[in-house]
């Protein structure tokens, strides 16, 4: 766990603020806890063990009503699988604070290379938040309308390569595109029309 500046959600941050090399892949999420299942760290875990120079920096908060205790378990598990195989613990970075907003997320969505969306439970608001810096987002869909959101955002954008299959899909998608440093341009309608309208849909 580390400080990251939340405070300072208008002022540009540097990879050097929270401890990434300049050319070192990072990897970002901002899934919510809740989908964050046993399956989902193993597969995360094994993408960051699959990037060796790699670091991955998780942001799970992004709900005022999340409990401390809540926090804490969700830390410690992601902590422990990653102690599990082996990995450094300065390689996982996680946000242990609450965040406000979405718009929060932006500045260090802008540093990474990939951003890793949960599965099958979605969380589309900061995975529309990173296409829209040009940040490729790697994930699975599910059967319902939550396990298929940022799928279908996707899917809208032109970028249905993205979808993975499986887990070893899904590692090996995001470890190749850290290494290669890609961006992905969003066309047809605007990411953030498309969460808005997404929004609606997840109230009614």
């Amino acid at each position: 766990c580390t400080d990251l500046g939340l405070d300072r959600e208008w002022v540009k941050i540097s990879r050097a603020d929270i401890g990434i090399e300049d050319g070192q892949p990072l990897f970002v999420t901002a899934a919510a806890p809740h989908a964050i299942t046993p399956e989902v760290r193993e597969c995360w875990i094994q993408v960051l063990a699959g990037s060796p120079n790699a670091k991955m920096l998780v942001m799970p908060f992004l709900n005022g009503l999340i409990q401390e205790e809540e926090r804490k378990v969700v830390v410690s598990l992601l902590e422990m699988a990653a102690r599990d195989i082996g990995l450094p613990a300065d390689r996982l970075l996680i946000m242990t604070d609450l965040v406000e907003s979405a718009s929060q997320l932006v500045p260090y969505l802008e540093l990474c290379d990939v951003y890793l969306e949960a599965f099958p439970c979605h969380t589309p608001f900061p995975a529309a938040k990173a296409l829209e810096k040009g940040v490729p987002v790697v994930t699975m869909e599910g059967v319902t309308l939550r396990e298929s959101i940022t799928s279908g955002i996707l899917r809208e954008q032109g970028l249905a390569d993205w979808i993975v299959n499986d887990p070893m899909e899904y590692v090996i998608k995001a470890t190749a595109a850290a290494e290669s440093k890609a961006r992905v341009q969003y066309n047809r309608q605007p990411v953030s029309s498309l969460v808005g309208t997404i929004g609606k849909l997840l109230e009614g």
